[in-house]
C-alpha cells in the first residue's frame, strides 16, 4: 500500500465516524421533544431539576455538613507519631540520640470553645438549609409568575385578534351603511384607522409574550429551539382567611424572621466564644515508645509518659478583649435587625394583605362589567344596523365592551402577582378559592 492509498483510507474512516456522530446525534436529538404541552405544575417540576441555583445552593449545605463535622472532631483525642534525632548542646562529649514514639493528646477542657463551636456549627446548618428550601420555594414561585405572564399575554392576544375580527365585522357592515345612504366614507375610514392601531398594538403583545417566553425558557433549562405550549387559565380568585390568620404565624415562620432570629443565636454563640478565651485549656497528653534522651534517659531507651497540662494565656496583646468587643457589637446588631425584621414585616403584611383584598373586590366589578359591555355592545349593534346609532356610538360601545375584558384579565394578573409576593415574604402558600368565569353562570342555566 503506498502513501496515497493510506491517506485515502484514513479519510475514509473519519469520514464513516463522522457520519456515524451524525446518525448516533439524530437519534438522541429526536428522542427529545421539540414541542410539548406544558402545565405550570410540569414548569415547577422541570425547573428545580434543572435550576443551576438550587444545585449550587444545595452543595452549599454539603459544606456546612462538613464545617459541622470538623467543629464536633475537636472532642476526639488527637494520635501522632513522632520520629527524630536529638542532639544536646550543654556538653562536648554528649552524643546525638535518637527517637520515635508515640503522643496522644485529649483536651479536658478549653474554655467551652469547642461546645459553642459545635453549637454555632450546626445553626449556620440549619441557616444553609433553610436557604436551599426558600431557593426551591422562590424557583417555584418564579415559574408561576412567568408562566401566568404568558397565560395573559396569550389571552391579551386573543382579545386583540376578536376585537379585530369584531372590528372588520363592523367596517363591513358600515359599508353597508353607507351603501344605502345611511353614512359617510369617513364611518369606513375611522375603522380602517382603528383597525390599524390594534393591529400595532396586537404586535406589541406578541412581542412581550415571547420575552416572557424566553424568559420561561430559560429558568426551565431548555434549549433554544425548544417550543413548550403553556396552557391552563389564569383564574380569579379570593383570598381564604382573614389578617389575624397570618400575623401569628409571621412572628415564627417567616423566612426574613427565621433567618434574623438564626442570625441573633449564632452572634450569642459567638460572644460566649470569645468569652471563652479568657479560661484556661486544659489537656492530657500522653507517649510512648522510645523517647528523646533528655526524657528516657538514653538514646533507644522505651519509655512512657502521661501529663496533666494546663494553658491559661496571661497576656496576648488585649486580642481577646477586642473579640469580645466586636462579638458584643455584632449580638447587638443581629438583635436590633431582628426587631426591624418584625415590625417591618408585620407592616408590609397589612398592605400587602389590604390590597389583595381591593383586587379581588375590584376583580368582581370587573367581571360584572363585561358582562354588562356585552349587553351594551349587542344592543348598540342592533341600534346601529337600524340606523338609531352612528359609527362612533358603535365604536365607543364595542372599546367599552374591549377596554373591560383587558380590564378583567389585568386585575387578574395582578392579583396573582401581589399573591405570589406575599408568599414569597411569608416562605409559605397563601389559600385562595378560584372564582366563577364570567360565562359560568349562564353555562350553569342551560346545564341538562
Amino acid at each position: 500500500m503506498n502513501m496515497n492509498d493510506s491517506n485515502t483510507l484514513g479519510r475514509l474512516i473519519y469520514l464513516f465516524i463522522y457520519l456515524g456522530f451524525i446518525c448516533l446525534n439524530s437519534r438522541v436529538t429526536a428522542n427529545e421533544p421539540e414541542n410539548y404541552v406544558l402545565t405550570i405544575e410540569t414548569a415547577k417540576k422541570i425547573a428545580l431539576e434543572r435550576s443551576l441555583n438550587l444545585a449550587a445552593k444545595k452543595e452549599q449545605v454539603e459544606v456546612s455538613h462538613s464545617l459541622q463535622g470538623r467543629a464536633t472532631s475537636k472532642f476526639y483525642p488527637t494520635l501522632e507519631s513522632k520520629l527524630g534525632s536529638e542532639q544536646g548542646l550543654t556538653g562536648k562529649n554528649e552524643q546525638a540520640s535518637t527517637f520515635g514514639y508515640l503522643a496522644a493528646r485529649w483536651n479536658i477542657y478549653r474554655g467551652g470553645l469547642d461546645v459553642t463551636a459545635t453549637r454555632t456549627a450546626s445553626l449556620e446548618t440549619k441557616r444553609i438549609e433553610f436557604e436551599y428550601e426558600m431557593e426551591r420555594f422562590a424557583v417555584e414561585t418564579t415559574v408561576e409568575e412567568i408562566f401566568s405572564k404568558i397565560i395573559y399575554l396569550r389571552d391579551i392576544c386573543r382579545i386583540k385578534e376578536r376585537y379585530i375580527e369584531i372590528n372588520t365585522q363592523q367596517q363591513a357592515l358600515a359599508r353597508q351603511v353607507v351603501a344605502r345612504g345611511g353614512g359617510s366614507q369617513s364611518d369606513v375610514i375611522e375603522f380602517e384607522m382603528r383597525l390599524a392601531t390594534l393591529k400595532s398594538e396586537l404586535a406589541q403583545m406578541e412581542q412581550e409574550y415571547q420575552a416572557a417566553f424566553i424568559k420561561l425558557k430559560l429558568i426551565l433549562g431548555e434549549k433554544l429551539t425548544a417550543q413548550p405550549s403553556p396552557t391552563g387559565e389564569l383564574q380569579h380568585q379570593h383570598l381564604k382567611g382573614q389578617l389575624a390568620d397570618y400575623v401569628n404565624q409571621t412572628l415564627v415562620e417567616t423566612p426574613q424572621i427565621k433567618l434574623a432570629t438564626l442570625d441573633f443565636d449564632i452572634a450569642n454563640h459567638k460572644l460566649t466564644a470569645a468569652k471563652g478565651r479568657w479560661l484556661p485549656q486544659v489537656d492530657v497528653e500522653g507517649r510512648f515508645g522510645s523517647l528523646p534522651a533528655s526524657d528516657a534517659g538514653a538514646s533507644g531507651k522505651l519509655g512512657s509518659s502521661v501529663a496533666l497540662v494546663a494553658t491559661w494565656e496571661i497576656f496576648g496583646g488585649f486580642d481577646a478583649s477586642y473579640e469580645v468587643r466586636e462579638k458584643l457589637s455584632e449580638k447587638a446588631q443581629a438583635d436590633w435587625q431582628l426587631k426591624a425584621s418584625i415590625q417591618t414585616l408585620l407592616a408590609d403584611l397589612e398592605t400587602q394583605f389590604s390590597e389583595l383584598t381591593t383586587l379581588q373586590k375590584r376583580a368582581d366589578l370587573e367581571k360584572n362589567n363585561v358582562r354588562t359591555a356585552k349587553k351594551f355592545y349587542d344592543l348598540v349593534f342592533a341600534d346601529f344596523k337600524r340606523g338609531y346609532k352612528n359609527s362612533g356610538d358603535f365604536i365607543d360601545a364595542a372599546q367599552a365592551w374591549y377596554d373591560a375584558e383587558i380590564q378583567r384579565k389585568k386585575l387578574d394578573l395582578e392579583f396573582v402577582e401581589k399573591k405570589l409576593y406575599l408568599e414569597k415574604q411569608l416562605g409559605k402558600r397563601i389559600i385562595s378559592n378560584p372564582m366563577k368565569d364570567l360565562d359560568d353562570d349562564e353555562k350553569e342555566k342551560h346545564a341538562p
